[in-house]
């Protein structure tokens, strides 16, 4: 697939954020309704500190400058990473 087809996303691991990164982790969770509201915003895993999320869909430009802006407020690399959208499988439906 060509690199210009795919959809990019960043995956946040707030709970990552929570515990080694509050600055970050206080800086993104301000921002985080504006996705919810936007519908941009997939929770990948549920959990009790914070959520596996992912954002987008985004191009990969966009997706990696969203990526070092939460790095540039402290998000260790390990808790933000641009990863591809799974392309959703063509539905029975469809068929």
């Amino acid at each position: 697939m060509p690199e210009g087809d795919k959809r990019w996303g960043v995956v946040i691991n707030e709970t990552g954020l929570n515990f080694y990164s509050p600055d970050a982790a206080e800086y993104w969770h301000q921002r985080r309704q504006l996705f919810e509201a936007a519908g941009t915003i997939t929770i990948l895993k549920g959990g009790a500190m914070g959520d596996t999320i992912r954002i987008g869909p985004f191009t990969r430009k966009d997706a990696n400058f969203m990526r070092d802006h939460l790095i540039e407020h402290g998000a260790a690399t390990t808790h933000v990473q641009v990863r591809a959208i799974p392309k959703k499988p063509p539905s029975a439906a469809a068929a």
